[in-house]
């Protein structure tokens, strides 16, 4: 039971990581998208990073997937 709080937390600041480092890139990418505030809550959208160019997916990579940091 406490493996699973402590997973339970995890996986929601994983979550919010990842939709901050969403809008982060949406920021930098078009001076149109500076406004964008994912509200708590809220859906991604399915294959969200075949919107964005290599340098994000190289950043997420990085950020997300590459255990070594």
């Amino acid at each position: 039971m406490f493996m699973a709080e402590r997973y339970a937390e995890w996986l929601k600041y994983e979550f919010i990581r990842v939709k901050d480092f969403f809008a982060a890139s949406l920021q930098a990418k078009n001076l149109e998208y500076s406004h964008v505030v994912l509200q708590d809550g809220g859906d991604l959208v399915d294959h969200i990073l075949a919107e964005f160019g290599p340098e994000v997916w190289e950043d997420f990579q990085t950020k997300f997937i590459d255990s070594s940091n």
